[in-house]
């Protein structure tokens, strides 16, 4: 070795020397740390504090390594550049940054991943994955992920993916993927997704979607897709479907859609249906569709169709059907250009053909007009009142029956 590289040679043992001292020196952790296989690390600094290049079991402040195993904690800052193994209890409290990817039991802080970031007990804080932020367990802060983001526990606050979020447990806060948003508990907060929003229970707040927003039980806010709005229970708030608003039980609020509204139990609210609204529970409140409005139930407030109003148990309120108006009653005022058929009538009925196959309370006006028990007044070409005797039956212009 020549003269002048000897010199330089001794310099740099002088400055590493205290290094490896401490490193290999009385620190008992340290040395407990270096004699397990697995833990070797150059650790500079002293109680476990400093800078520790290598898989040091326990480190505060900054520590570098290829690849963590069986890391128990670090308070700081963790680099690693791959992916890790048996690192499952491994708690980091500060900024976790890996090359791979950070791997290990809970991250507190900030935790970055180029490839992807995996949490056995959890993240809080902020997680940022370029492929994927997973854990199996709770999920608290901001997470983004360049295609996924799950969690199967709770996740929580603001959630960003291209393609899918997916939470096992309850989902809340600000939660945004580009395909697909599932919560298999509840689903609360803003939540928007390029196809489907789903809620295996319920889901409260402003839910949007490209093709689906569908809750498993109850769907309460504002609630928007493309294609379908679906409530297997009760579908409550702003609800707007491209093609179909549908509430296995009441849907309550405003609801519009392309199609349908359609409900198994009460419609209560304004609803409109580019064809048909029904309620098979009954409908309150004002309803429109293209073709017909029908309820099993009863119908009360304002319901127009542009075929039919059809009430299985009776209309109170107001009626207009572009061909048909029928309900087992009537109260209030029904119109239509062809036929209007009940078996009570207490208000005014307008029809081409009123049939009233039981008692008329009040006005009829139409070209022909029906009967069976006349209490009131008929007008219109033909006028028949059974309950009338003799040629006082059947009258033109206007027929009479007061009692």
């Amino acid at each position: 070795m020549s003269g002048r590289r000897f010199p330089a040679l001794i310099a740099f043992l002088a400055v590493l020397a205290p290094a490896l001292l401490v490193a290999q020196g009385d620190d008992s952790a340290s040395q407990e740390s270096r004699r397990r296989p697995g833990y070797r690390a150059l650790n500079l600094g002293g109680s476990e504090t400093g800078l520790s290049i290598g898989n040091s079991e326990r480190w505060n402040g900054i520590r570098i390594n290829w690849q963590d195993n069986s890391v128990d904690r670090v308070n700081g800052l963790n680099l690693t550049l791959w992916n890790a193994k048996h690192n499952e209890d491994m708690v980091v409290n500060g900024f976790a940054l890996g090359v791979a990817g950070p791997v290990g039991g809970r991250f507190n802080g900030l935790t970055v991943g180029l490839v992807g970031a995996v949490a056995e007990q959890g993240f809080t804080g902020a997680t940022l994955a370029g492929i994927a932020a997973v854990s199996n367990g709770d999920t608290h802060g901001l997470t983004i992920a360049g295609l996924a983001v799950v969690s199967n526990g709770d996740l929580e606050w603001v959630n960003v993916a291209g393609l899918g979020t997916v939470a096992n447990r309850s989902m809340r806060g600000l939660n945004i993927a580009g395909l697909g948003l599932v919560a298999n508990s509840d689903l609360q907060g803003v939540n928007v997704s390029g196809l489907g929003t789903v809620a295996n229970r319920n889901m409260r707040g402003i839910n949007v979607a490209g093709l689906a927003t569908v809750a498993n039980r109850d769907l309460q806010g504002i609630n928007i897709a493309g294609l379908a709005t679906v409530a297997n229970r009760e579908l409550w708030g702003l609800n707007v479907g491209g093609l179909a608003v549908v509430g296995n039980g009441s849907v309550r609020g405003l609801s519009l859609g392309g199609l349908a509204v359609v409900s198994n139990g009460m419609v209560d609210g304004v609803h409109i249906g580019g064809l048909a609204v029904v309620g098979n529970g009954g409908m309150r409140g004002a309803a429109a569709s293209g073709l017909a409005v029908v309820s099993t139930g009863p119908i009360t407030g304002v319901a127009v169709g542009g075929l039919a109003v059809v009430g299985a148990e009776g209309i109170t309120g107001i009626g207009i059907g572009g061909v048909h108006v029928e309900g087992r009653w009537i109260h209030g005022l029904a119109i239509s250009p062809i036929r209007t058929r009940t078996w009570e009538l207490r208000g005014v009925s307008i029809a081409g053909y009123n049939r009233l196959k039981g008692d008329q309370f009040g006005l009829a006006i139409g070209v022909y007009n029906y009967a069976r028990r006349l209490h009131g007044v008929q007008l219109g070409l033909i006028n028949n009142a059974r309950n009338n005797k003799g040629l006082l039956r059947v009258l033109p212009l206007i027929n009479v029956h007061l009692d």
